[in-house]
Protein backbone atom coordinates (compact mmCIF):
# COMPACT_ATOMS: atom_id res chain seq x y z
CA UNK A 1 0.00 0.00 0.00
CA UNK A 2 1.39 3.26 -0.72
CA UNK A 3 1.95 5.95 1.86
CA UNK A 4 0.17 9.13 0.05
CA UNK A 5 -2.84 9.21 -1.45
CA UNK A 6 -5.12 11.80 -3.45
CA UNK A 7 -8.12 13.11 -2.42
CA UNK A 8 -10.08 10.59 -4.60
CA UNK A 9 -8.10 7.74 -3.83
CA UNK A 10 -8.07 8.26 0.09
CA UNK A 11 -12.06 9.09 -0.05
CA UNK A 12 -12.39 5.67 -1.43
CA UNK A 13 -10.51 4.08 1.42
CA UNK A 14 -12.31 5.72 3.98
CA UNK A 15 -15.86 4.82 2.15
CA UNK A 16 -16.61 8.45 2.24
CA UNK A 17 -17.47 11.17 -0.64
CA UNK A 18 -14.68 13.28 -1.83
CA UNK A 19 -16.52 16.52 -0.61
CA UNK A 20 -16.73 15.03 2.58
CA UNK A 21 -13.27 14.19 2.59
CA UNK A 22 -12.88 17.82 1.70
CA UNK A 23 -14.82 19.27 4.89
CA UNK A 24 -12.56 17.22 7.40
CA UNK A 25 -9.62 18.34 5.97
CA UNK A 26 -11.05 22.09 6.34
CA UNK A 27 -12.31 21.51 9.83
CA UNK A 28 -8.60 20.06 10.74
CA UNK A 29 -10.08 16.69 11.69
CA UNK A 30 -7.73 15.27 8.76
CA UNK A 31 -4.18 16.60 8.22
CA UNK A 32 -3.07 17.09 4.41
CA UNK A 33 0.44 15.85 3.61
CA UNK A 34 0.98 18.18 0.62
CA UNK A 35 -1.08 21.02 0.14
CA UNK A 36 -0.57 21.06 -4.42
CA UNK A 37 -1.56 18.47 -5.50
CA UNK A 38 -3.82 17.80 -1.94
CA UNK A 39 -2.56 14.69 -0.80
CA UNK A 40 -3.53 12.83 2.16
CA UNK A 41 -0.30 10.29 4.12
CA UNK A 42 -1.51 7.13 5.92
CA UNK A 43 -0.34 8.09 8.81
CA UNK A 44 -2.95 10.70 8.93
CA UNK A 45 -6.00 8.73 7.56
CA UNK A 46 -4.76 6.04 10.50
CA UNK A 47 -4.81 8.87 13.10
CA UNK A 48 -8.54 10.16 11.83
CA UNK A 49 -9.72 6.55 12.01
CA UNK A 50 -8.47 6.04 15.77
CA UNK A 51 -10.14 9.24 16.44
CA UNK A 52 -13.24 8.71 14.84
CA UNK A 53 -13.78 4.63 16.33
CA UNK A 54 -12.34 4.39 19.28
CA UNK A 55 -12.12 0.81 19.34
CA UNK A 56 -9.66 0.68 16.89
CA UNK A 57 -7.48 1.70 19.40
CA UNK A 58 -7.72 -1.14 21.54
CA UNK A 59 -7.60 -3.94 18.59
CA UNK A 60 -4.41 -2.28 16.61
CA UNK A 61 -1.96 -1.12 19.01
CA UNK A 62 -0.16 2.34 17.93
CA UNK A 63 2.89 1.14 17.61
CA UNK A 64 1.19 -0.90 14.22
Amino acid sequence: MQDIFRIPEASKLLGIHPAHLYRLIRSGHVIPKRKHPLSISKSSLRSYLRTRYKFLNELFPKDQ
